[in-house]
């Protein structure tokens, strides 16, 4: 089961009224998938599953059409000279979206099966993460098909 969950705001924020509404009508299938697979333990996270479902999540906002001023981030967070760790995550209006989290806050985990929904300097303070790209709607299409044309047309 994924649970929606605000913190470090007063209102609500519209990002998560979005996702509650599409939630609502099943707008999420294959996003709400992937992340019971893990909560449930059926799989195993890897470092590039956060891009996977966030790329979900953005591709059901689209085919609902609810991706307008939408953003893909991805980011990176150095655990020493020589490792990083790389992450997606969503932001929209202010505020990131980040349906793979893996954090403790104040006591509290937020761990998959989770969305958690936080203001934008808030996640880049107590994750850690930079963003190092930002991809709109736009971007993100013409970036979805540059991997496909790479590996649908081997040279």
């Amino acid at each position: 089961m994924v649970n929606i969950k605000t913190i470090y705001t007063k209102s609500e924020p519209l990002a998560k009224k979005v996702i509650e509404e599409l939630a609502l009508k099943d707008g999420f299938e294959l996003t709400f998938s992937k992340i019971n697979g893990f909560s449930s333990g059926e799989e195993q996270i890897k470092e590039g599953d956060s891009q996977t479902v966030c790329l979900f999540l953005f591709l059901e906002l689209r085919k609902h059409e609810m991706s307008k001023g939408w953003l893909w981030a991805r980011g990176i967070k150095k655990i020493s000279e020589k490792e990083s760790i790389f992450h997606s995550w969503l932001e929209y209006d202010g505020f990131v979206v980040d349906p793979l989290p893996g954090f403790e806050i104040s006591g509290k985990k937020y761990l998959p099966g989770d969305i958690l929904i936080t203001k934008k300097d808030k996640y880049r303070s107590f994750s850690g993460f930079k963003p190092m790209s930002l991809k709109n709607e736009k971007q993100v299409l013409r970036w979805i098909e540059k991997i496909n044309n790479k590996y649908s047309n081997p040279a």
